[in-house]
């Protein structure tokens, strides 16, 4: 059961991921003169709410519900179910979209950057490089979120591997611009960050709603 759970969670960065596409009020007259991102990411998610869940497993007479047989081959129709939404979500996300993606995550980020590097008193070309650092991180986390999507729950350990070695190759850039203190602290604001929108994203799924309520 433990891992039925953590294959629903696995769904979060998903809809995560269709949470950033979806612009603020801030970002309307940004993807208004853009085109078709947001309405893209608006009709998929209306898709996967309407999707039809799977149909219950059929069992013979003669077994008992409650064994661990029919526990496991519940458990393994769940899965499959989990495994078909990523990889159909991840398959309709196309480069462009993906990249957009990680436009609107930083744009919505960048204020709360801003704010700390202007506590440090850091210079404009500083910021910049350091911001050019984590949008380049951000590419590749979302490039190994889409293959974890694809390969479905099975693509779980990669996954971490791959976040693991991009936030490893980002630190060690960071640390020569910045000091290994001031990358302490900015790990502390990601981490708020993080948490603010995984939040957020489950709120989003727990509503079944697809629009975009700003986190408090």
């Amino acid at each position: 059961m433990k891992q039925i759970q953590r294959g629903a969670f696995a769904l979060l960065p998903i809809f995560g991921l269709v949470y950033f596409s979806l612009p603020d009020g801030r970002d309307r007259q940004h993807d208004a003169a853009s085109g078709k991102v947001g309405l893209q990411h608006g009709n998929r998610s209306a898709e996967v709410r309407s999707r039809p869940l799977p149909k219950p497993v059929e069992m013979p007479m003669d077994v008992d519900p409650g064994t661990e047989e029919v526990t496991q081959l519940r458990g393994a129709e769940l899965r499959e179910a989990i495994n078909a939404s990523m990889a159909k979500v991840a398959r309709a996300a196309t480069p462009e979209i993906r990249r957009e993606v990680v436009k609107t995550k930083m744009r919505t980020r960048e204020p709360a950057y801003r704010s700390l590097f202007s506590s440090w008193k850091l210079g404009l070309e500083a910021c910049d490089q350091v911001l050019e650092i984590l949008h380049a991180r951000e590419n590749q986390k979302n490039e190994a979120l889409h293959q974890h999507d694809l390969r479905g729950m099975e693509g779980g350990r990669d996954y971490v591997k791959a976040v693991a070695a991009e936030t490893a190759w980002a630190e060690s850039q960071l640390v020569v611009l910045l000091g290994p203190d001031r990358v302490a602290e900015l790990s502390r604001l990601e981490a708020e960050l993080d948490s603010r929108a995984f939040t957020h994203a489950r709120r989003i799924i727990e509503s079944g709603s697809h629009q975009p309520v700003r986190p408090e």
